[in-house]
């Protein structure tokens, strides 16, 4: 999947190079509402305790939902704040996610010129906010439950622009602090533990222009 998310940002940049002049997105404000499906996730669990394991899961159904909103600086670029939240069925993580995104468009030549047709690559930055506690049964014999804390995030993304409607693929990742609760059966509340949540989404969208 990362090998398909690395293709559409090599595919827009390559655009870039022979982009049609279109009109200006400069002093224009643009709010994008995307629904996402995950396509995959990873959860990398470290302790300090050098009790380390590796869960990979690649459950299906979670969904991804996003609010952004971005003001042009310049013709085709971009910097706003977004705002997202993350149903995962297969990890009990949730965050609701505050961030700063960039983003730059890359205009597509066209026949028809009243179609308006983007490339777009950008990136966010933020911070992941969650309090649910998590289990994981490694075995028969071995039980984790930990507290999830929030933490850092980031996130890259590439997509198509079809006159306002939106498809794009997303690579995300957040880096949550955990408490173990209980190992075993035994309480053990003073342990910090490391959370590395990585998420693969494809979403679809529309978004709304306007000057001010």
């Amino acid at each position: 999947m990362k090998k398909i998310f690395l293709t559409c940002c090599l595919l827009c940049l390559f655009t870039y190079a022979f982009a049609e002049k279109q009109p200006s997105l400069l002093d224009t404000n643009e709010v994008t509402l995307k629904f996402g499906k995950i396509l995959s996730n990873d959860v990398q669990y470290e302790s300090i305790a050098d009790n380390t394991f590796y869960i990979s899961d690649h459950d299906s159904k979670g969904i991804v939902v996003k609010l952004d909103y971005i003001y042009y600086l310049a013709n085709y670029t971009g910097i706003g704040l977004g705002l997202s939240y993350t149903d995962n069925t297969a990890n009990n993580y949730d965050p609701v996610t505050p961030y700063i995104i960039i983003k730059q468009m890359c205009p597509v030549a066209t026949q028809n010129h009243d179609n308006k047709i983007y490339l777009y690559v950008g990136g966010a930055f933020g911070y992941g906010i969650t309090s649910k506690e998590q289990t994981y049964i490694l075995s028969s014999s071995d039980k984790y439950t930990l507290q999830n804390n929030g933490g850092p995030y980031w996130n890259v993304f590439a997509g198509i622009d079809i006159n306002s409607f939106i498809v794009d693929l997303s690579l995300s990742e957040t880096y949550f602090r955990s408490t173990c609760i209980w190992i075993n059966g035994i309480y053990e509340g003073s342990d910090k533990n490391y959370i590395t949540y990585t998420t693969l989404s494809l979403s679809v969208g529309y978004k709304f222009n306007f000057k001010l």
